[in-house]
């Protein structure tokens, strides 16, 4: 059964595609990741496999199928065997009465059918050695390490961009790690380490990726995830580690706790490395408040002082219209509360209009930049905008109304 519809694909071609010999160390070392998280389940593995099959077409098959069994194979040919395989593995849970590994279904079929498989080994290692000489584990803790975050990174953030979809970093530091190591020792810091690790691989989704940045400080790339989604995440894994009880490794007095920050594509930022560079800065704020916390990045820098102000306004998002209430405002941009389910891109159009009791009613509209976020009770956020166009004579009006503010 196809996936999706694929590329049409050259018959006369008798190696290989290019598609398949090209895909990046990334795309492979995820493919493998992929394999392993499906296991039993033929839909779910090709519902992770959706974008892949996008961009490759039938060579995804080639590849897929040299990955498990280094049998190489065109893209037409592959593509028979994946939808023989596929109807092998139904036949073989319904004969075992159980599920079934789809990588075992694999060398069974290639085996059953008298195919030569290259350096015969078994799969669960074979996949775990593809990824370990890729050099993208870390070997202490079984997350990915900071070569495959330079990697992924970049991957990712082109998907994003290409389907216009958010995308979230979350940058954590484990509070006082020195003082651990120091009391208890390294083995024991090395099993903290071991068990933060997978507190965060169990609290991510399978399409999420986790990385041990370096020493005590660990990562993790959100697809499709906006900075409420993501501060949720982080909020999760910070009460899950701040619960734990780590007896189990020995000493009844040990405790841990973790710092994290969050940054955001495309609120924060449109590169990769910068959204690192801002979790990073969010996670230091948290740590400045006192630890055990987790702050979202804000690129507002005041320069204006803001009044409060309460004031109807409409903001434009994708081409519809989102009627806010506004909170304050400034000469350089204003803060208005709404749903947290709101997806903002770079730029907002909106439009507002001031009114109060002593002044008469006026209207401006313009662009803005969203450069802050935060959760409020009830499913809502506060949102702060700067402003980033507006026309001369609307700049006026506002300033007008401001010096009126400010008077009052």
């Amino acid at each position: 059964m196809s996936i999706t519809k694929s590329r049409k694909q050259s018959s006369s071609s008798e190696a290989v595609p290019a598609a398949a010999r090209e895909m990046s160390k990334f795309e492979e070392a995820e493919l493998i990741r992929l394999l392993s998280a499906s296991r039993n389940s033929f839909d779910k593995l090709e519902r992770k496999l959706e974008k892949y099959k996008e961009i490759y077409g039938d060579a995804l098959y080639s590849k897929l199928l040299f990955l498990v069994s280094h049998l190489e194979f065109k893209p037409a040919a592959a593509k028979k065997h994946y939808e023989a395989i596929r109807e092998h593995h139904r036949s073989c849970e319904e004969k075992m009465q159980r599920p079934v590994d789809i990588r075992v279904v694999v060398a069974d079929y290639f085996v059953s059918n008298k195919k030569k498989i290259k350096n015969p080994m078994v799969l669960e290692i074979h996949l775990f050695r593809e990824a370990q000489q890729s050099g993208f584990i870390d070997m202490l803790t079984s997350l990915y390490n900071y070569s495959f975050l330079r990697a992924a990174l970049p991957h990712e953030m082109a998907h994003s961009r290409r389907y216009a979809e958010p995308l979230s970093i979350v940058f954590f530091d484990l509070d006082d790690f020195k003082k651990v190591n120091d009391k208890y020792g390294h083995e024991i810091g090395n099993s903290c380490l071991k068990y933060v690790a997978q507190v965060i691989q169990a609290s991510i989704r399978e399409m999420d990726l986790a990385f041990r940045y370096g020493g005590e400080e660990f990562l993790a790339i959100l697809p499709k995830t906006d900075k409420f989604g993501a501060l949720a995440v982080a909020e999760r894994i910070r009460k899950t580690l701040e619960k734990s009880d780590l007896s189990f490794l020995g000493q009844k007095d040990l405790r841990i706790s973790l710092s994290g920050g969050v940054s955001s594509y495309p609120v924060d930022g449109e590169q990769g490395d910068s959204l690192v560079k801002f979790a990073d800065e969010a996670m230091y704020r948290a740590k400045n408040k006192g630890k055990n916390r987790i702050e979202l990045f804000s690129l507002e820098k005041r320069a204006y002082e803001r009044f409060d102000d309460k004031f109807k306004s409409v903001i434009t998002i994708n081409g519809s219209d989102f009627p806010v209430m506004g909170k304050n405002i400034s000469i350089g941009g204003f803060y208005f509360e709404g749903k947290n389910t709101i997806h903002f891109p770079a730029k907002i159009p909106f439009k507002m209009e001031l009114e109060h009791p002593l002044y008469k009613t006026v209207a401006i509209s313009g662009e803005g930049k969203v450069t802050r976020v935060e959760p409020q009770p009830g499913g809502k956020c506060g949102i702060a905008v700067t402003f980033l166009g507006m026309r001369s004579s609307e700049k006026e009006i506002l300033r007008k109304y401001i010096s009126f503010l400010t008077a009052k």
